[in-house]
């Protein structure tokens, strides 16, 4: 009874769900790992993968603004990655190698295999 004798529209589209754990590895394990090396061959020879993730939540996703009460400075809150639907996730990668081939003269490596099987690696 609840719509009974109304017209409805029924909408459907895909969820809106957040990263896969293959698609974090792909990130962490490859794309990172790549810009990582890219950083090291221009001199960069301290860079870590969490100097990396630092830098392109700051460069690529809109963070947000706190104010310190007591001084009154506004500081900015880089966003988090885990909070991205797997669109927003894709555009960020898709970003970055589009960076790390315009500045560091790098492409990014596609996954080879399914993403699921890679490791996070050091790049040393």
């Amino acid at each position: 009874e609840f719509l009974a004798g109304q017209e409805v529209t029924l909408t459907i589209r895909p969820a809106s769900k957040r990263r896969t754990s293959t698609a974090n590895a792909y990130l962490w394990g490859v794309v990172y790992v790549d810009l990582v090396r890219g950083f090291r061959a221009l001199g960069e020879r301290d860079v870590t993968v969490e100097d990396v993730h630092y830098l392109c939540k700051k460069w690529f996703l809109k963070g947000r603004e706190i104010v310190v009460c007591e001084t009154g400075q506004v500081e900015e809150v880089p966003a988090s990655t885990a909070r991205l639907t797997r669109e927003e996730f894709a555009d960020y990668i898709e970003r970055i190698k589009a960076f790390a081939l315009e500045n560091l003269s790098i492409a990014v490596r596609e996954p080879a295999r399914p993403i699921s099987s890679f490791v996070v690696s050091d790049p040393r």
